[in-house]
């Protein structure tokens, strides 16, 4: 897997995403602890990370058609440098005593923005980087360095935030996005291959847009199920991450180096499920983890939430991270790594979703559901956007990563 580093350019890539992944999570704790600190407000709090997220969701078709019409490196240049000018706002503001929770909330709101400006750049930027024989090594280092920032950066922001302030932990984000701005600018990124890597958004909007695919979705007896089912749960289950903060102030009174380690615990969760995936036999059926990882979260959260204990709930809530929330990502079949260089994804090879409006139920339907259970998750600002851009919705809270080609 490791082999693929020997590419400079993803190498460079790779390691900025790293340490930019990690000054973003280090961002994530600061800005929750000081709203929480400032409010003792649960609501405030879970407001302040829907503020990321709106942004996701109402510019998903128009980020996809900037990176069909504009040079995508440029794009991912610029949406990298806004970034990094709204995180030094915020670490000024904090420096000044004026990061009021309203002052987060609107920065974290145009940071969400400008994150979902560039992800489907992102998306395009490993396959132009790699061999398509080592696309998927690539691929799983996008996820081991996300994963490895989810670690590092609370457990870091944790230790600053009682030692020298939220101002401090804002500033080392800021320096953070140094070193993935300037690779973006200095590195040579084939020009063609970026250009014509194939985005989720940009497939969405030449099969058709978002209004025959939500009307195949909702006509499909079982993308709707699947759907439902996956929305219901993750709507339910984003407090266990989302009310950390609360959790970690007012009820264990761990303070903020506790509440860093609890959100560590998540990373670390997610790493050993991803060390348990591997190591599952090919032969196991994929889709059996999906009712079982939820079962494993409910129960795990229900440890969580009545533990007074902070290593019983820092257990809890790296053990139901550990619960792989969809199926791996397989070569035959199912849900499998697309190459964005190969063929334009399933719903191109299906003729569109206009096509499969007319298709009816199918053997096909079960790849398509296998792969909207696989999707289905909830987005976070991560540089590199390959696999590290979108994590289980399971987890409650998906993170933010801000970082080039799909890496951060």
């Amino acid at each position: 897997m490791f082999a693929v580093l020997r590419h400079p350019a993803f190498r460079w890539i790779w390691l900025g995403a790293l340490i930019s992944n990690t000054g973003n999570w280090m961002e994530a704790v600061a800005q929750s602890w000081l709203v929480q600190r400032q409010t003792s407000s649960p609501f405030m709090v879970e407001l302040l990370a829907a503020s990321e997220f709106v942004p996701h969701a109402v510019l998903m078709l128009a980020a996809g058609w900037l990176a069909d019409h504009y040079n995508r490196r440029k794009v991912l240049l610029a949406g990298q440098s806004v970034m990094m000018v709204l995180g030094a706002v915020l670490a000024v503001a904090a420096h000044l005593g004026w990061a009021t929770p309203w002052v987060i909330i609107a920065i974290s709101f145009a940071e969400g923005a400008a994150w979902a400006s560039v992800t489907p750049s992102w998306q395009a930027v490993v396959p132009a980087l790699v061999p398509r024989s080592e696309l998927p090594s690539a691929i799983a280092l996008n996820s081991a360095q996300f994963n490895t920032a989810r670690l590092l950066g609370p457990m870091i922001a944790g230790a600053l935030l009682s030692t020298a302030g939220a101002a401090f932990v804002f500033d080392v984000n800021v320096a953070s996005f140094v070193g993935i701005v300037a690779v973006l600018a200095l590195i040579r990124v084939p020009e063609a291959e970026l250009a014509a890597a194939h985005t989720s958004s940009g497939e969405l909007a030449h099969s058709g847009g978002i209004r025959p695919a939500v009307r195949w979705a909702a006509y499909e007896p079982g993308p709707r199920r699947i759907i439902l089912g996956i929305f219901a749960f993750a709507l339910l289950a984003a407090p266990v991450q989302g009310l950390m903060a609360p959790m970690a102030d007012e009820v264990l009174h761990i303070g903020a180096h506790g509440y860093g380690i609890l959100l560590s615990c998540l990373g670390a969760g997610a790493i050993a499920g991803a060390l348990t995936l591997a190591r599952l036999p090919r032969s196991y059926p994929r889709h059996h983890l999906i009712p079982i990882s939820m079962l494993a979260f409910a129960l795990c959260a229900l440890v969580y939430g009545a533990s007074r204990w902070p290593l019983l709930s820092g257990a809890g809530a790296g053990d139901h991270r550990a619960a792989p929330a969809r199926p791996p990502a397989r070569r035959d079949g199912g849900a499998r790594v697309r190459d964005p260089r190969g063929d334009p994804g399933e719903l191109r090879r299906a003729g569109g979703v206009r096509r499969l409006e007319r298709a009816g139920a199918g053997a096909g339907h079960r790849r398509h559901e296998a792969a909207a259970a696989a999707g289905a998750g909830t987005a976070r600002r991560v540089v590199g956007g390959l696999d590290g851009g979108v994590t289980p919705g399971a987890a409650g809270g998906a993170t933010r990563s801000r970082t080039s080609g799909g890496l951060r």
